[in-house]
């Protein structure tokens, strides 16, 4: 997956969602620490682009991530995660975020509900996240 193949779907001071169009993988990146309403403004917008390109992989790159409330991150866990499947979703790559609240977050809005309904792999570079993609397509 090159760089120049990444479609900008939507950006802001807090996310970028990007769309790599030959693979059909959605990609986001969360920067900094983000408000309730900054978060579910960016979910939606994530949503917003999974059903616009019927993608079935999501890639979630944490890595500027430093954190939301705990009250954001179990309405991801409990909430979020069905409407995800709801729009096709079935396979995440997460790259860890640096901070150890944004760390924090990630393990709370990764909640049982959340890793039951949706395959949920963590990782720390990108050509790893591309191979578990491709594998996860093989197999579904």
């Amino acid at each position: 997956m090159v760089k120049e193949q990444m479609t900008l779907k939507y950006k802001a001071a807090y996310l970028e969602i990007t769309h790599d169009e030959q693979k059909n993988v959605v990609f986001y990146k969360w920067i900094g620490r983000i408000s309730d309403e900054d978060a579910r403004k960016g979910m939606d917008q994530i949503l917003d682009v999974i059903k616009s390109t019927q993608s079935v992989d999501l890639v979630a790159d944490l890595t500027a991530f430093t954190g939301g409330s705990v009250e954001i991150a179990k309405w991801v866990n409990e909430h979020w995660s069905d409407m995800l499947v709801a729009a096709g979703l079935k396979n995440v790559a997460v790259k860890l975020p640096e901070s150890a609240f944004g760390g924090f977050s990630n393990t709370v809005a990764l909640g049982p509900k959340f890793v039951s309904l949706i395959n949920v792999e963590k990782f720390v570079s990108n050509e790893d996240v591309y191979a578990w993609i491709e594998q996860k397509r093989i197999n579904n």
